[in-house]
């Protein structure tokens, strides 16, 4: 649809001017090359002379048999072909079949003793651009003009239709090579082109083969139906819908896909759905493995706490031991060795013994609740 469409637009009025008027000045700006099919010298002659008179830049070569027609043909590279069809062994008409055998496209204009109006039609339909009679060459610098117009405006239209092919080309193979599965299909679901991949992608589905002509239906599980049936109706409102799914089976290595279901869009209405399908099976599997690693220094992180804790702990149990071992061992000895001494002074004094008694009483709570606290 491509390429028709610019091939249109070449074909329109302001495109042909724009490109005659390129090409023609450009032709103008130089010397035109003219091979001058003529076996009489005067008239060759005469027909110089003529397109001097019309300020025509030119360079003239003769050819008067074939093979110096054809030797100017590979080494002269005309730019027009003025041809006689008199000349006795080789005629006009033989040299338009040669341009057309070599693909050359070069004006072509007879200039010619007067014929009838048979030939002249019959010349024209092979293929050349005018005729001119020698009788009448004032008409010859017009017919030049015009032909070189006209020959260049279809030589750039073909340069240029070839050139969409080969572009259109390019788009093929780059549609059928992509990574990408690729189906489009009618605003209706029928299926007008796919790729080698969508084809691929679409057996994960279904037995049956995609094929262009067949409703998209055909090709997806039945028990989706009505998950496709609501797509669909979002993508013809104008939305664009994306979703990965997960294809697994026995035997089967999983698949993962992304799915971007596009409107296609024409003179400002939707035409059509443009499936795009993605294997994201790598990217599946690099996020589950960093999830994985994410987990893993997690876990790595809380055993290190742990440790740590653990060290803390381990720590305050060895400061909590140590302490209690020096109020046990150490201030419970001195304490004790006190009330032997206050006991001791206290012996042969009544009044002494009395004063000491509560002390005495104080070193006992203190020495019990030492030894409560060792146990803890």
């Amino acid at each position: 649809m491509l390429i028709p469409l610019l091939v249109n637009y070449a074909l329109t009025p302001d495109a042909n001017s724009y490109i005659v008027k390129l090409l023609f000045e450009h032709k103008m700006a130089v010397s035109l090359k003219i091979l001058l099919l003529d076996n009489n010298p005067a008239d060759a002659e005469t027909v110089q002379q003529l397109l001097k008179k019309a300020d025509i830049q030119f360079e003239c070569r003769i050819a008067t048999n074939r093979d110096q027609y054809l030797l100017a043909l590979d080494q002269f590279q005309p730019d027009l072909i003025l041809a006689d069809n008199s000349l006795p062994l080789f005629n006009a008409t033989e040299a338009m079949e040669i341009i057309h055998e070599k693909s050359l496209y070069i004006p072509f204009i007879l200039v010619t003793a007067p014929m009838s109006e048979e030939f002249a039609s019959g010349i024209i339909k092979l293929g050349a651009d005018d005729y001119v009679l020698k009788d009448r060459l004032t008409r010859l610098p017009s017919a030049i003009d015009h032909a070189l117009k006209e020959r260049s405006v279809e030589k750039e239209k073909l340069e240029m239709i070839q050139k969409l092919k080969q572009s259109e080309g390019n788009l093929n193979a780059i549609f059928e090579n992509a990574s990408e599965g690729f189906i489009l299909t009618d605003k209706d679901g029928i299926v007008k082109a796919f790729n080698s991949n969508a084809k691929k992608y679409v057996l994960l589905n279904t037995t049956n083969e995609l094929e262009a002509g067949q409703q998209l239906s055909n090709f997806i599980d039945p028990g989706r139906a009505g998950f496709l049936k609501e797509i669909i109706a979002k993508v013809l409102n104008g939305k664009t819908i994306e979703y990965e799914r997960l294809y697994e089976g026995e035997g089967v290595n999983p698949l993962w896909l992304h799915f971007s279901k596009t409107p296609v869009w024409e003179n400002g209405k939707i035409e059509g759905i443009c499936i795009t399908m993605r294997n994201i099976t790598a990217k599946k599997k690099s996020e589950e493995t960093q999830r994985f690693m994410e987990q893993e220094i997690l876990h790595q992180k809380v055993e290190e706490q742990k440790k740590i804790t653990r060290a803390i702990i381990n720590a305050e149990e060895r400061e909590r031991n140590y302490i209690a071992q020096e109020l046990h061992d150490n201030i419970n000895q001195i304490l004790a060795g006190t009330k032997i001494y206050l006991g001791n002074a206290g012996k042969n004094n009544t009044k002494m013994e009395a004063a000491i008694k509560y002390p005495m009483e104080l070193i006992d709570s203190c020495i019990d609740e030492i030894r409560l606290l060792s146990r803890k």
